[in-house]
């Protein structure tokens, strides 16, 4: 009889493996379809890109030659302009200059200022002013 329980024992062992073995299966199955449905979902990402990257050397390829000929066509309005005797003016007008600052005022707005720096930069640019050497 002991032969017998082994016996019995080792089938319901293989059959558990069995179980095992079929559950693993199935994984390695529904892993291998996700694995291979994300490398179809790369390849199409890839070609996206390699098209928009195409469209992209395609446009700034056409904004160049827009750029070039917008100068082409400003200096033949030029010398037309020129041709006719009428002088070149400005596309926009320029804002009207701040009034310029007293040597006491950028004194006090240098010794306000914190960052050591900006404070440089600005002494740098406004030293005569600020040391009342300005005329």
């Amino acid at each position: 009889m002991t032969l017998e329980i082994e016996l019995e024992k080792a089938k319901a062992s293989l059959a558990a493996i069995s179980v095992e073995r079929d559950q693993a299966t199935a994984s390695v199955l529904a892993l291998t379809a996700e694995r291979d449905e994300a490398r179809a979902e790369l390849a199409k990402a890839t070609s996206a890109l390699a098209d928009l990257n195409a469209k992209v050397v395609a446009a700034s390829s056409e904004a160049s030659k827009l750029k070039a000929e917008a100068k082409t066509a400003e200096m033949k309005a030029a010398d037309i302009c020129a041709s006719v005797g009428v002088s070149e003016i400005e596309a926009a007008p320029k804002a009207p200059a701040a009034p310029a600052k007293s040597g006491n005022e950028l004194r006090k707005e240098f010794l306000a200022m914190t960052d050591l720096i900006a404070k440089a930069d600005f002494y740098q640019k406004h030293r005569a002013e600020i040391l009342g050497l300005a005329e």
